[in-house]
């Protein structure tokens, strides 16, 4: 899934703004860098979309510590087999991070 930034001023507003995602995510390399692989989107308001794609649904309790949000991954800086709005990237790996 990668390593996840997230901005918590924009979690809190629940705006969707698609300058301004939640979430940044990275993918850690071999050399110890962390590669820029995708951006995702929050909202407690829903249900939620952004330019025609629907976001996912999280129930609460969940592993976040959030109560029930809407999300929507955009891999748009690595390749995803299962589209470039799926939830998960099976082509996204932290095995680099085992070493560090």
């Amino acid at each position: 899934m990668g390593i996840h930034y997230v901005n918590a001023a924009y979690l809190k507003d629940d705006a969707v703004d698609v300058a301004k995602p939640e979430a940044v995510m990275y993918e850690p390399m071999a050399d110890g860098t962390l590669k820029l692989i995708a951006v995702e989107y929050i909202t407690s308001k829903g249900p939620a979309s952004l330019e025609g794609h629907l976001f996912n649904f999280n129930t609460a309790p969940n592993r976040y510590g959030l109560g029930p949000f809407y999300e929507l991954h955009v891999w748009a800086w690595k390749q995803n087999p299962t589209g470039a709005f799926a939830d998960m990237n099976p082509n996204v790996s932290c095995d680099a991070m085992k070493g560090m």
